[in-house]
């Protein structure tokens, strides 16, 4: 029998106690009524602007409703935000959503279901208005967590970490010809955790996962570049480029800005101006950015300290 939902968290934690990056991400998957002392009830929120058509941004989020967690999305379609739309999934509680849209329009959402054994990836299109049934991603693992979707070239991939019940690794697939593919490890099968993966494209259109590899320093980013087969491992320099942004990213609210973890009170009332600087471990390597500001619903307010995780492409 698989481990319970408790006994996986308190698995996970004595497994890499002392990494506060995987500690902030186990506080992902839980929720208010879980942790004592956090008082929210959205644990990872996902944002996906678009440039070359409306609408101009999608934002999914878990939440919590009458005894379980739902995931919920709204749109901002020429500057005016949809009201929330829940999206029904029977399995249990949903977390760590993923959304992005193909050239047809359609909304591709994938989250972290979870049935109090295991945890499994499942998803949902929205077409034409009208949502499909949530189904489950083929994995080869007991448990699938926080999930990332990216659509490139029209084609959905999805990357994720995946273990059974020992060290996490990183997995991936791609909806081709109306189904996905057979999961398949991105890295080479090794005895230390792989997590939160992410998906990006390179000025080439090449797909590449970026994640945290655990090292006994401590957790550090590494990635892979998708060659038209596999996916080969990135130098350190090159991975430095990838991780590298053109513009720094402010997350606002009227009046507050989100600081990493929590949102914060701007220090003036104008929002579009104000931001928060990142820190960053190595400022040797750091370089000037713009920065853009991108103002979400006032009802995000509620996110209080909580992990969060925006997806920016």
């Amino acid at each position: 029998m698989g481990l319970t939902f408790v006994e996986y968290f308190m698995k996970r934690i004595s497994e890499h106690i002392g990494t506060m990056r995987w500690l902030f991400a186990l506080t992902a998957l839980m929720t208010g009524s879980l942790i004592s002392g956090i008082d929210s009830d959205l644990a990872w929120a996902s944002i996906k602007t678009k440039t070359l058509h409306y609408p101009e941004m999608d934002v999914a989020w878990a939440q919590q409703e009458g005894g379980r967690i739902a995931i919920f999305l709204c749109t901002k379609n020429q500057g005016v935000w949809s009201q929330p739309e829940k999206i029904q999934d029977l399995a249990g509680d949903d977390l760590h959503p993923t959304v992005d849209r193909d050239q047809r329009d359609r909304i591709w959402l994938a989250w972290t279901a979870v049935d109090y054994q295991n945890f499994h990836i499942h998803y949902s299109v929205k077409e034409a208005g009208d949502w499909g049934t949530p189904a489950a991603v083929p994995t080869t693992t007991e448990n699938n967590i926080a999930p990332y979707l990216l659509v490139i070239d029209d084609t959905p991939w999805l990357v994720w970490a995946g273990n059974n019940d020992d060290d996490d690794d990183i997995y991936y697939s791609r909806f081709i010809d109306n189904q996905w593919e057979p999961a398949k490890m991105v890295h080479p099968d090794n005895t230390y955790p792989d997590i939160l993966p992410r998906l990006e494209v390179t000025a080439t259109g090449q797909p590449v996962v970026l994640w945290e590899q655990y090292t006994d320093d401590g957790y550090i980013q590494v990635s892979r570049t998708w060659d038209g087969s596999a996916w080969l491992a990135d130098s350190a320099d090159s991975q430095q480029e990838k991780m590298a942004r053109d513009k720094e990213i402010v997350y606002s609210v009227p009046g507050r800005v989100w600081d990493g973890r929590q949102w914060i009170k701007a220090q003036n009332a104008d929002t579009e101006k104000n931001s928060v600087e990142e820190e960053t471990q190595d400022t040797s390597t750091s370089q000037t950015s713009e920065k853009e500001t991108i103002q979400l619903p006032d009802f995000l307010q509620q996110i209080k300290s909580v992990y969060i995780r925006f997806y920016h492409p």
